[in-house]
């Protein structure tokens, strides 16, 4: 099940399911998740045959085990796609942030120690998770995971100033709000809701929305000013699927010299690049295409990037070989049986006769001047012949012995009826 298969209708109560509030009693919690899933469709129900069937499809807990796990997977893996690859190639530059942004995304990274034990974050993040605010879930359950992440509203902040960033007016146009964006609403509104209860304090969202997307056009910028960057650094080629989703680094071969070259490509004439002060936020588009992120696991999402080195193959061609042979070079006098046909090899300059020699495609010697002949006879071995075509035996040689042994057959019946 996607994200988007998920009723608009249904997003809000399944969202309150998915949130963990301050204090809350126990009790009263697992109370609230019963009762408000009774209310929810039966395909966002967990089902007592399918969790027969299938024991090991998802990871829950006793309390959140009437949940649908595809649901709860689904909403965790988007969370986990915004946290982890698709911050990649800003968490490469962190030089080019701001000490603000880069805080943001360190917060927002360090949601990893959730679901990474503490030796797969230590070799993941090079730095250790004991000291961080999240734990990781040892019952591995996804739900409990969702719920703490959006117990907390300044994370809940950083996670909406992410895809904003990333939600250009091209963006927007083409594919709608990011998917999260009604989810993060719905677990702001509601843990506001829940503090201003408790303090007794009105809490302004449409002042902290809007704050909110100040910042986000802010880090828009500096995606910009990034992209712009390693256009500039590394000469990146746009490919890929819809409106360059991903860029491939193309970079010069330099296991030939430059001026003796093999074959020198014609050089291509690229555009010129937009200074990046000069780019506007909404002329930066960013990961258009998310359908190849929807099968992707987020345990690996990290170790992955979008920017792969471009592999070229080149088909084999006829060249001419850079060996020379000699008739000395291999023997058959059969008084050299038993010796190293190396020991005595002469040199280019000091054999009187020697042949310019070519590798075709099977690995046949060719030689210069009899190019023709020897692709007939490559042409002839390409021919299959059987084994059992050997060892076949001569029909004619069994003919006279059919004879005999029918002239004996005809003995013994004679033999029998008299």
């Amino acid at each position: 099940m996607h994200i988007q298969d998920i009723p608009q209708k249904f997003i809000p109560p399944l969202a309150k399911l998915l949130q963990f509030r301050p204090n809350e009693d126990p009790e009263a919690l697992s109370l609230r998740i019963a009762l408000g899933t009774k209310s929810l469709p039966s395909s966002l129900r967990s089902s007592r045959l399918e969790n027969f069937l299938l024991p090991s499809r998802g990871h829950l807990c006793s309390l959140h085990k009437c949940l649908h796990p595809d649901v709860v997977r689904s909403v965790l893996h988007h969370v986990q796609l915004e946290v982890g690859i698709r911050l990649n190639n800003v968490i490469s530059h962190s030089e080019m942030l701001a000490p603000e942004l880069y805080s943001r995304v360190k917060r927002l990274r360090e949601l990893h120690a959730l679901w990474l034990d503490s030796r797969e974050y230590r070799r993941t993040f090079m730095a250790s998770s004991w000291d961080l605010k999240w734990k990781y879930q040892a019952d591995r359950c996804e739900a409990c995971m969702l719920s703490k992440i959006t117990s907390d509203l300044q994370i809940l902040l950083d996670l909406r100033w992410a895809f904003r960033s990333r939600a250009t007016r091209a963006f927007v146009a083409k594919y709608g709000n990011p998917r999260l964006q009604q989810w993060v609403h719905v677990w702001i509104a509601t843990l506001a809701g829940f503090v201003e209860e408790t303090i007794g304090t009105a809490i302004d969202l449409d002042m902290v929305i809007l704050h909110n997307d100040e910042e986000a056009i802010l880090m828009k910028k500096t995606r910009a000013e990034i992209a712009a960057f390693r256009q500039r650094t590394h000469q990146y080629r746009k490919s890929g699927p819809a409106n360059g989703a991903y860029m491939t680094q193309v970079p010069y071969d330099w296991s030939y010299p430059i001026q003796s070259a093999p074959h020198q490509p014609k050089p291509q004439e690229l555009p010129a690049i937009q200074d990046a002060t000069g780019v506007q936020a909404e002329e930066f588009i960013g990961d258009t295409n998310e359908a190849h992120l929807e099968g992707m696991d987020p345990y690996e999402a990290l170790t992955s990037t979008p920017y792969l080195p471009r592999t070229t193959y080149s088909p084999p061609t006829k060249q001419p070989s850079e060996a020379v042979l000699t008739m000395s070079t291999v023997s058959a006098d059969r008084s050299s049986k038993g010796r190293s046909p190396y020991g005595q090899r002469e040199s280019v300059r000091e054999s009187s006769a020697s042949i310019r020699v070519y590798l075709d495609e099977r690995l046949h010697v060719v030689m210069e001047n009899d190019q023709d002949a020897a692709h007939e006879v490559a042409q002839l071995q390409q021919e299959y012949i059987p084994p059992r075509h050997y060892s076949r035996p001569d029909p004619s040689k069994f003919r006279g012995l059919n004879r005999h042994l029918g002239e004996i057959y005809q003995l013994i019946e004679t033999i029998l009826e008299d």
